[in-house]
């Protein structure tokens, strides 16, 4: 009769794995061929999951505008704000024609679009690291079609809408 998994050993020297046909939570055993192979297949998968490359965090760039098109519309994105105490900004610009785009940037921050449809979905938001004032504004053909400012500590400011060119 056994007494402990340990004792679960012939004469023969080597462990039997499951001599009662049992299901005994500490008696699966695993073989030196299975161990080595199980063993050098983590190795190489935790060799392949290390990425040589290093990320760094780059400098904030000024963005470049949009390309000017001959369209009838010009919608202007800006962003300003105290650029000493606020230090860095997240800007997030939507439109109907190109979709979202999300950049970290410093202030001031300009972008232009050229549109030629009757009606385009606008969308414009930034929020800042640190303690300041910011503003966002959306200006169509030079005047402002939206706009909204804060000063509190990490501000957000969002603006959006609809606009309808006029017949």
């Amino acid at each position: 009769m056994w007494k402990s998994c340990a004792d679960r050993t012939p004469t023969t020297g080597y462990p039997v794995q499951n001599p009662d046909n049992d299901r005994h939570p500490k008696g699966a055993y695993m073989t030196l061929p299975r161990r080595a192979w199980l063993s050098s297949m983590f190795a190489v998968l935790l060799l392949a999951a290390c990425d040589r490359t290093t990320n760094y965090i780059s400098a904030p760039t000024t963005p470049t505008p949009i390309p000017t098109g001959t369209a009838d519309d010009l919608v202007e994105y800006r962003v300003l704000g105290d650029s000493e105490t606020l230090s860095g900004v997240l800007v997030r610009l939507s439109n109907s024609v190109d979709g979202l785009s999300q950049q970290r940037t410093v202030l001031p921050f300009f972008q232009a679009l050229n549109v030629n449809r009757d009606s385009v979905f606008l969308s414009l938001d930034a929020r800042g690291a640190g303690t300041g004032f910011l503003y966002v504004g959306i200006f169509v053909n030079g005047v402002m079609f939206r706009e909204a400012s804060s000063t509190v500590t990490n501000p957000f400011v969002a603006v959006s809408g609809t606009y309808h060119r006029q017949r």
